[in-house]
């Protein structure tokens, strides 16, 4: 006949093994949704002119000399290279994007805009 020593340890035990699940769960999860990890290493890459902005979803159509259009989200964690706020990419302007397909959706690690020539 087990103790009540016994009958509490293996309760304990049982109980570290559930939150030891359910932690492990629950950090693969968020790694899974998180962009901050994400490199340029390995990304998607297309270069281009910016065909679409729509701030409200902070999306960009990106559409490259052979005809490809991407769209792209862009999102707190995303490197924004050569502006100082996403609001600056505007219709037209040349950008090069690397990108990760997450889910249905592509989303930028970086973005940089392209100097303006003005020609």
């Amino acid at each position: 006949m087990r103790t009540i020593k016994q009958t509490v340890t293996h309760a304990g035990w049982l109980v570290v093994l559930a939150g030891c699940l359910i932690f492990s769960t629950a950090s693969f999860v968020a790694a899974e949704n998180d962009t901050s990890e994400m490199s340029v290493a390995g990304a998607m890459f297309i270069e281009g002119s910016v065909r679409k902005v729509v701030l409200e979803t902070d999306t960009i159509t990106v559409k490259n000399t052979e005809g490809k259009r991407v769209r792209v989200v862009v999102s707190p964690e995303t490197d924004l290279t050569g502006m100082y706020a996403f609001t600056e990419v505007k219709k037209e302007r040349r950008v090069k994007v690397w990108y990760h397909h997450v889910g249905n959706e592509n989303r930028a690690v970086k973005v940089e805009l392209l100097p303006d020539l003005g020609c």
